[in-house]
């Protein structure tokens, strides 16, 4: 099968779909509930009557739920405001959108219920502080619009005939925290979607029916999906920001904000700063250069004049001490050579005295030594 083909029959089956569709004149009916004198409007009528009603409930609960945030400074009440946003609107359309709308209305009636009864004296009667009559009121009000449409949909004998097992239903299966999560009423009424069997003229005929609720779907989808997306996000900021270390770096966000624009300014006027700081220390470093050489020439005067004072000073004391140096040097050599001679005149006379001495003595040992040798020969 070439690709020109392939473009014919993509083309021409839905064609013969929508015609086929469009010479079928079968009514789509629930499987839940027969034609009978206490349904008062048909299966397409309530669909269109609850995709309505989802706008309504998702415009409200974000209205209300940014009410809140935006009037208080708790972070956890914020957190839980979000957290009604993101989950509670996806549970509504997961009930409102369920496919037979018969067991939508009795599902999403009954989530309503719960919901305010969470609010008022569940679980969640404590989550927005003073701002607990917001969630309230908005939930009663989504009721009341919900109850019209079952009105519009079923007798009212039907409704106040079931009322209160509706009601003691919904008191036993409260909602239990700020993810929503509950018990589904699609328990109750699941042994009546069988295989519901049509034939291929029925089937066809529902085609468009089914596409036009898809796109509905789509578009709905398309429209929430991305406020889901930055509520998921803003409920991630708020949970991170209650990190220390977070909480701490954004302590002093004003002031940082005050100095970027402080800076930002500081920045414009930069160019004319600069260049008057810049012709201002050109100036002073001049006028500075040149009281210095000033200074130092000054100084070096001074200094000049003082070390020749202090040089001559020097010079004459010198002077002084050389002389009085060389004074004391003669004195001095005077008195050694006067204690010279007389110290050589007494040395000589000593050695003169003794050389007399040892004159005396060899004479003595001479003329001893005659006396004996007479006295030997004698003998």
């Amino acid at each position: 099968m070439n690709m020109r083909t392939l473009n014919f029959l993509l083309i021409l089956i839905p064609v013969l779909i929508i015609s086929l569709s469009g010479c079928a004149s079968t009514t789509k009916t629930s499987v839940l509930v027969n034609s009978s004198d206490s349904v008062k409007i048909g299966y397409t009528q309530l669909k269109v009557l609850l995709f309505d009603f989802y706008d309504v409930y998702s415009s409200a609960t974000e209205q209300s739920a940014n009410f809140i945030i935006q009037n208080t400074d708790d972070t956890e009440i914020k957190k839980m405001a979000l957290k009604w946003k993101i989950n509670s609107i996806a549970e509504a359309r997961r009930s409102l959108f369920i496919y037979d709308p018969f067991a939508a209305l009795i599902d999403s009636r009954a989530y309503f219920y719960q919901l305010n009864q969470f609010f008022k004296s569940g679980n969640g009667k404590n989550y927005f502080g003073e701002y607990q009559y917001v969630a309230i009121e908005t939930t009663e009000s989504l009721i009341k619009g919900l109850n019209e449409i079952a009105l519009q949909t079923f007798s009212e004998d039907k409704i106040s005939s079931n009322q209160p097992e509706f009601d003691e239903w919904v008191s036993q299966n409260p909602i239990l925290g700020p993810e929503f999560s509950r018990k589904s009423t699609i328990s109750l009424f699941v042994k009546y979607l069988g295989e519901d069997s049509r034939n291929i003229t029925s089937s066809l005929g529902s085609i468009e029916e089914s596409v036009s609720d898809v796109r509905v779907r789509l578009t709905t989808y398309a429209h929430s999906l991305p406020k889901q997306v930055q509520w998921q996000a803003e409920l991630m900021i708020l949970e991170n920001l209650e990190r220390k270390e977070f909480n701490r770096a954004l302590k002093d966000i004003d002031t940082i904000a005050v100095s970027l624009h402080e800076i930002n300014q500081f920045i414009q006027e930069l160019d004319d700063l600069l260049g008057n700081i810049a012709n201002d220390s050109f100036s002073e470093v001049n006028r500075q250069r040149l009281a210095t050489l000033d200074e130092l020439k000054s100084e070096r005067e001074l200094l000049v004049n003082i070390l020749q004072s202090e040089r001559q000073i020097i010079l004459d004391a010198l002077i002084l001490e050389r002389k009085k140096t060389i004074d004391d040097a003669e004195k001095i050599t005077k008195g050694l050579m006067t204690d010279s001679g007389v110290l050589m005149y007494d040395l000589i006379d000593h050695i003169f005295y003794r050389i007399i001495q040892l004159c005396a003595i060899l004479v003595v040992l001479v003329f001893i030594t005659i006396l004996i040798m007479r006295k030997m020969k004698k003998t």
